[in-house]
């Protein structure tokens, strides 16, 4: 899918705007004598955000990596510290997260959407990949994916299932996929700057005929980069 030209602008906007709050800051502590406000705490960390935001939006890994909201909702807050660029800039950003577009690049939802807009197989897989992906195969892979509550900004990114090498971003909960019975190599991560595959986990599966394999997958550690966990919870027949 073609990357809309919109989704560089707002990347160029995070980026602008976490560098300008973090100019802002430093410039309000010299005005306050070098006393350190808690507000200034809050607009490092939403600028460090913004500049990460920014940076992934620009490089290779925007597609699929979810609507960053939340991250130009802190640069509005901003105001609080008088920053009135990122006021400006997150408004603005908000207005162009709305467009059909661009939320269907972040969300990998238009690659996915079917007749009447309903998402159904994930893509053919490319040359030398087992071609044993799709529809109507008399078995099911159901993979349900999670994070701990208190990583509340995991739900600003998209996490990306691999199927035999054939990806399909999905936002968290459970998906399920039909396949041809076999074995497939599964793999999951999600883009969260600076690392590009923050949360991997990898596992290999065999899906009986006729079954559905239930997939957990779970990031309990708080820190981004870390891997997460997978594993196999059930193996059933289907009903």
């Amino acid at each position: 899918m073609q990357k809309p030209s919109q989704i560089n602008t707002i990347g160029a906007l995070f980026l602008a705007g976490g560098i300008i709050s973090v100019f802002v800051c430093l410039a309000l502590t010299v005005g306050s004598f070098l006393i350190w406000f808690p507000a200034y705490t809050y607009g490092l960390v939403a600028a460090i955000f913004a500049i990460g935001t920014g940076a992934r939006l620009l490089g290779n890994n925007a597609y699929g990596s979810g609507v960053p909201k939340a991250t130009a909702i802190m640069m509005i807050v901003q105001i609080i510290n008088c920053d009135g660029f990122s006021l400006f800039f997150g408004i603005f950003i908000l207005t162009m997260l709305s467009q059909p577009e661009v939320t269907a690049y972040l969300t990998g939802g238009q690659a996915l959407a079917g007749p009447g807009g309903q998402a159904t197989a994930i893509p053919a897989p490319p040359p030398g990949v087992p071609a044993n992906l799709g529809l109507g195969q008399g078995s099911l892979i159901r993979v349900r994916t999670s994070y701990l509550p208190i990583a509340w900004l995991l739900s600003t990114v998209t996490p990306q299932i691999l199927i035999n090498n054939v990806i399909s971003p999905r936002p968290w909960g459970t998906h399920s996929f039909e396949v041809a019975p076999g074995r497939y190599f599964i793999e999951i991560y999600f883009a969260y700057w600076p690392v590009p595959k923050s949360g991997h986990a990898t596992l290999v599966v065999d899906v009986p005929p006729g079954h559905v394999v239930d997939i957990d997958y779970a990031k309990n550690n708080p820190l981004m980069g870390a891997n997460g966990t997978i594993k196999v919870v059930a193996v059933q027949p289907l009903c």
